[in-house]
């Protein structure tokens, strides 16, 4: 490969920071040009003015988030199933025979909600309601043919069905996530957890008001090395071919060590949801290149991007200005509206939590309770004590005479466990806006005819607040990807195509084999 740059590519204008600086710039002032020569701000230098503010940019909004992630990963943890009390310390205190189980709680009203959360986005006829405008020839009719083409092919995006189910989850159990378009041109969006993608501190809920934008991204080697692969676009794209030959020969096993201190809780819960040993995986894990992709934004509101190697911080990666606002980089889902901050927006996790640890230990007690009111108590002398060896020929028990059994055995009151159940359901399920329909009311008896369309409609009324807050946050990030797909170059290749077409070139694959745009969207 060619080596012809340097260490580092740094924005023209640079005005190098001392390591630590973990903010954006001001502008700085400079020398006016009129006769005053009065000092005015330079606004053509760049917010962050090189790799090391960079970098140090990106490791402390990660730093700043570890709390964050200690705190999904119990609401991941409790979704996939963790028995309500530590098990070493059940044995411990002599108490391994008591039931220790998850029954599912938090997972059952969260799959519920995400459920209708995919089913809004899959179930609709179009994803797009875009229409030219009433003046125009048969307008009705091409508008409804633009919405139903474009409507399936995002439906035919290969990832469309899991997009949509992991974010309408991530957003439903920990309350927010991100769709991130990783450069300007792919139409198709990539779903990032709130583990890996980052925002500053009383971040605003639309991607406009963010001032930058922070992602630890792995890419596998292949991946990585495709980026530059073409020397000289890359170069010209703003990639620091030397930095990124050293990061590929350095690239090396994934493992979830190397965060352990500060976000990487919940890849712990995911290992053990995966059922694998996480401090093993490394033995066995894909060759990656650890990086953190940063997006700024300059004080023209355009955004500049950076790659910076995560180990080093050396800059692979520099291209100023290449998105026209944040809108175009990333939509933010939140489920609630909150404060009006991102980090405010609560998830049915976060909500829930304590609520469903209290319900999964009642139901524990309760099976406790009735499993020790089928057993029986006997009573012996201190100096016959040795004597309790009893002889099982089933059904009967042979014990000495000296032992007695006690007629009374321990009271199991099955319908107080079953009462407090429904009670604390009842809180989840209010506190969760995810009624669960019961045939009873509190006193046992069948719910009436007034009392189930009750029930109804509070379900209704608090599925559609939600629903619609995520299906229009689902649009606007259509919106972009539909501004993707049909930009003007796309929509040039398509004429030629169509043309061709019309003239009697047949319509096979290798027609559109020498096309450098996005082929389905230009089909």
């Amino acid at each position: 490969m060619n080596d012809n740059t340097g260490d580092t590519i740094s924005p023209a204008g640079k005005n190098t920071q001392p390591t630590g600086v973990v903010t954006i710039d001001a502008p700085p002032l400079v020398k006016g040009t009129d006769d005053t020569q009065n000092p005015q701000l330079d606004l053509n230098v760049g917010s962050i003015r090189d790799a090391q503010q960079a970098w140090n940019l990106c490791k402390a909004t990660e730093s700043a988030n570890k709390l964050r992630s200690e705190r999904a990963t119990l609401m991941e943890l409790q979704y996939t199933g963790q028995p309500p009390y530590s098990q070493g310390n059940q044995i411990e205190k002599a108490q391994s025979w008591e039931s220790n189980f998850c029954t599912g709680v938090l997972q059952g009203i969260v799959d519920r909600k995400t459920l209708r959360f995919s089913n809004s986005i899959t179930g609709q006829i179009y994803l797009t309601r875009s229409a030219l405008p009433t003046t125009w020839p048969d307008w009705k009719e091409k508008s409804d043919k633009f919405d139903i083409r474009t409507t399936r092919l995002i439906q035919g995006w290969p990832g469309y069905s899991t997009f949509v189910s992991q974010s309408a989850k991530e957003d439903v159990l920990h309350g927010y996530g991100y769709a991130v378009f990783l450069d300007p041109f792919t139409w198709t969006p990539k779903f990032f957890k709130q583990d890996l993608a980052f925002v500053p501190d009383e971040a605003g809920q639309d991607a406009r008001d963010l001032q930058f934008f922070v992602i630890k991204h792995d890419y596998l080697l292949y991946d990585f090395i495709k980026l530059f692969a073409n020397e000289p676009a890359a170069a010209e794209m703003g990639y620091d071919l030397k930095n990124c030959v050293n990061a590929a020969n350095e690239s090396e096993v994934k493992s979830p060590r190397e965060d352990a201190t500060t976000t990487q809780f919940r890849k712990f819960a995911e290992f053990i949801s995966d059922g694998v040993l996480g401090l093993t995986y490394a033995a066995s894990g894909p060759r990656v290149v650890k990086t953190y992709l940063l997006w700024n934004q300059e004080y023209d509101g355009t955004v500049s991007f950076w790659i910076i190697n995560r180990d080093s911080g050396a800059l692979l990666r520099f291209a100023p200005k290449i998105y026209a606002n944040f809108a175009e980089v990333c939509t933010l889902f939140s489920f609630q509206p909150g404060n009006g901050h991102l980090h405010s927006s609560k998830g049915l996790g976060r909500m829930l939590i304590g609520t469903v640890q209290a319900l999964e230990k009642i139901r524990n007690k309760g099976l406790d309770n009735t499993f020790m009111a089928g057993l029986r108590i006997i009573k012996a002398p201190t100096k016959d004590r040795n004597k309790l060896q009893p002889v099982v020929h089933a059904p009967f028990i042979v014990m000495d005479s000296a032992v007695e059994e006690l007629g009374t055995p321990l009271m199991a009151d099955g319908k107080e466990f079953l009462s407090i159940d429904q009670t604390v359901s009842n809180w989840i399920a209010q506190a969760g806006g995810a009624y669960i329909e019961s045939s009873r009311d509190e006193n046992d008896k069948p719910k009436t005819a007034t009392e189930a369309s009750q029930d109804f409609a509070r379900e209704q009324e608090s599925q559609d607040i939600s629903e619609a807050r995520w299906v229009n946050q689902f649009m606007g990030m259509v919106q972009t990807m539909q501004q993707r797909a049909y930009t003007n170059a796309h929509i040039e290749d398509a004429g030629k195509m169509f043309s061709q077409i019309c003239g009697g070139v047949p319509e096979t694959a290798e027609l559109y084999e020498n096309l450098t745009g996005e082929r389905a969207a230009i089909r």
